[in-house]
């Protein structure tokens, strides 16, 4: 009887002993990673679509795409729909490609500097590709197409749906 007591307690003591342990070397910094992004992160990661051109087996371009959402505090214009573009190609020689919403042309089209919350809120990153802030005429249309056209490796479609 006493030597099952004396298990039980050697049992207890490892089992705190291990939760102690763990619990104090547990990093935190894995915890924050998902909950210190701030509610842009989120709402672009829910507004973000990806697309490859592929020929032969390679990619030949890695297209990342988010959908502005209007209520964010730089797109109160309602008269304007806004995108975060990057178009990563793997070739060097190529970077002839061109963004379309609905067939029609981009009014502004503006680099997003690395310190910029903007860039922050990117939620896929391409480290080697650069972003910009593509703004459109207003679409009347439910479906917005974002179209990447390249002379020589071809056209690619993402399409989201208006809110």
């Amino acid at each position: 009887m006493i030597n099952l007591r004396i298990v039980r307690l050697r049992n207890l003591i490892a089992l705190i002993a291990i939760v102690l342990l763990m619990y104090g070397c547990k990093s935190r910094s894995a915890v924050s990673v998902f909950t210190n992004k701030d509610s842009m992160y989120a709402q672009n990661m829910q507004y973000t679509k990806l697309a490859k051109i592929i020929k032969k087996n390679d990619v030949e371009v890695l297209i990342t795409a988010t959908y502005i959402n209007p209520s964010e505090p730089f797109t109160l214009n309602n008269t304007t729909q806004k995108f975060i573009l990057a178009a990563y190609y793997t070739n060097e020689n190529s970077n002839s490609g061109v963004f379309t919403l609905n067939g029609k042309n981009y009014i502004k089209k503006e680099l997003i500097n690395q310190k910029d919350d903007l860039y922050r809120s990117i939620p896929l990153m391409n480290r080697w590709a650069q972003y910009y802030l593509y703004t459109f005429k207003e679409i009347k249309e439910d479906k917005l197409i974002i179209k990447f056209s390249d002379k020589t490796l071809g056209i690619k479609e993402i399409v989201f749906d208006k809110y």
